[in-house]
Order: C-alpha cells, then structure tokens, then sequence
C-alpha cells in the first residue's frame, strides 16, 4: 500500500507505534491489525507476547488475555477469549488456576500437547474448601510437560 503513510515510515517507528497501541494489556487497540496484512504480520508478535489465560479444563482452547487487577482487591473485567485456532497458535505464555479440591478435567497428556514448548507457564493453585487437599497428584499433571522456560507455581 504505498499511500500508507504508516507504511512509509521505517521499520523501527512503526515497532513503536505497534508497541504503543499493543504493549500494554490493560489498553489495547487491536484494530490495527485488522489494516492490512503487513501491518498484521509486522504486530500480532506483539500482541501474542503477553500472557493468556488457560481455560481450567479445555487448557489452551478458548484462551483470553490476562489483564493486569486494577488494584489490590478489584479484579480486571475479562477480555472475551480468542475464538481462532490459527490464532490462538502464536501464544507462548500461560497462566492457569488448577482447583485442587476438585477433580481435573484433563489429563497429563493433554497438559504436555498444550503447554509443552511454551515461554512461560505460571501456575496458581486454588482450594475453595475447607480442610486439607494434597496438591502432588494435580501437580503431577504436568510432569510431562517439557521444553517450558519458566515455570511459576503459587497458590
């Protein structure tokens, strides 16, 4: 598109004006990847280099972007999750909440498929019930899962 003036400018202007409209998950103006196809192929990194939101059962069908809590108390509204396989493939890092007070809805081989090979993975364990839940045979999920670069369980 050669009357584009964003196009016109070099490479390393238009990374920061991508970087200004995709960078921060709580303000997010994804329409521009929806211009052209250059400028969809210059900027979904962008957009895919923050952290999603595993599904608790389906895992990385049906992801959504993790915004930041806007305090300390106050959860972030939800973005709606990404419907598209093709693009839901340019996610590399996860965050999952695995209850460990009820049976899981995957098993270890769907756990390596999904999070094998990925940046990060960030883990938060969670137990709605009172009493004591062991937390091995859930973790013990993820035994393997291999490749991953980071791994953060808290919970």
């Amino acid at each position: 598109q050669p009357q584009s003036r964003l196009l016109s400018l070099p490479g390393e202007l238009r990374n920061e004006i991508y970087g200004l409209l995709l960078g921060n998950p709580s303000s997010l103006h994804p329409a521009i990847l929806s211009t052209c196809r250059q400028t969809f192929t210059e900027a979904t990194p962008l957009l895919y280099a923050h952290t999603f939101t595993a599904h608790p059962s389906l895992l990385t069908s049906l992801p959504s972007l993790a915004r930041p809590p806007l305090s300390a108390t106050m959860p972030a509204p939800a973005y709606p999750p990404i419907l598209s396989a093709p693009a839901a493939a340019y996610i590399r890092r996860w965050k999952l909440t695995l209850r460990i007070d009820i049976d899981p809805r995957f098993s270890a081989e769907q756990a390596r498929a999904a999070f094998s090979g990925c940046e990060s993975l960030e883990i938060e364990v969670r137990q709605s019930s009172w009493g004591d839940c062991p937390v091995e045979p859930a973790l013990a999920l993820f035994g393997l899962v291999r490749g991953v670069k980071k791994v953060v369980i808290r919970g």
